[in-house]
């Protein structure tokens, strides 16, 4: 895994303090997150337990909108709709042209700022959680990828192999996870 060193930004959250953002930060626009590509799901574990540690010992910078357990339930949660189907409809041309893009889609860094139209806040699965409670979601999710591969389609990108299943997980954990930093 390559991570590169995180810089201070404007943000005034303070997670471990239990501070609450009163402004939402555009996440398209965060400098200095981290640079993260997991290779393997123990990886993206990994270093969700080096978030909740830096939490637990007061040095964790939070650049995004949420905390750690709603990051970490975030991922478990489309790591279920993996199995489970999506809670909504994907657009006829997200259908048509995902699969076109599904080798950068795989391999690159997600877009971070993207949102659902259909979903309050933008996207779903972000209910609070703490982060021992997001951990063991994640936890659950990823011994499921592990051990049980999705057989349905990917909702934007179409049929997928086990392998690029856990690719394009790795590269959602990659967004999410960039978003925490160890304060310097």
């Amino acid at each position: 895994m390559h991570k590169s060193k995180s810089k201070p930004t404007s943000s005034s959250v303070d997670p471990a303090e239990g501070h609450k953002r009163m402004t939402k930060v555009n996440t398209k626009v965060v400098t200095h997150r981290q640079v993260l590509k997991f290779t393997t799901t123990d990886e993206a574990l990994n270093h969700a337990l080096e978030i909740a540690r830096w939490e637990r010992e007061g040095v964790l910078k939070t650049l995004g909108n949420w905390s750690p357990g709603q990051a970490l339930g975030h991922l478990a949660t489309w790591v279920g709709y993996s199995y489970d189907g999506l809670p909504f409809e994907v657009p006829w041309f997200m259908r048509l042209l995902g699969p076109l893009l599904k080798g950068r889609a795989l391999k690159g860094p997600m877009p971070a700022g993207w949102k659902f139209s259909q979903a309050p806040g933008g996207t779903w699965g972000t209910e609070p959680l703490s982060t021992e409670q997001g951990l063991g979601q994640l936890r659950r999710a990823m011994e499921r990828l592990r051990t049980v591969p999705p057989i349905r389609p990917h909702p934007f990108l179409g049929t997928l192999t086990p392998a690029q299943w856990t690719a394009a997980h790795l590269r959602h954990a990659e967004l999410h996870l960039s978003f925490f930093a160890k304060k310097v």
